[in-house]
């Protein structure tokens, strides 16, 4: 998948949320995606610990469609899962780079990312 290899090769966190959010947002996406709670689907990611909640919601139900032997639904959890696991494991890496504070157990994501009318946008948290 196209978009998983951008996510993998991204050199700032800021690029891995952009692409997460494009893929998100693409209308194919949010149109096979549609049966899930909005809690994975809706827009802005905020941070690395929301798009960890979103992998395990996904993988909630992505068992849930395996029982209901939902192939179609199942082929659209895995793939983004998929995504979701390579947007994960780039952050993990990109964040253990920066250094932080010692007792500083926040969310080290220095951004916090909301849609906006000319599509996802990205600016320093507070």
């Amino acid at each position: 998948m196209v978009i998983a290899a951008a996510i993998r090769e991204a050199e700032t966190e800021y690029v891995v949320y952009f692409l997460l959010e494009a893929y998100l947002a693409t209308a194919n996406r949010r149109a096979a995606l549609t049966h899930l709670p909005a809690s994975i689907t809706t827009l802005p990611l905020v941070g690395s610990h929301d798009a960890q909640s979103r992998v395990a919601l996904l993988t909630h139900e992505l068992a849930a469609a395996t029982t209901r032997r939902d192939d179609e639904a199942c082929c659209a959890i895995e793939e983004a899962l998929s995504i979701l696991s390579a947007a994960l494991c780039r952050l993990d890496t990109l964040e253990g780079r920066r250094p932080r504070a010692p007792g500083n157990d926040a969310d080290p994501s220095p951004y916090a990312y909301a849609s906006a009318a000319g599509g996802p946008k990205a600016s320093p948290q507070a």
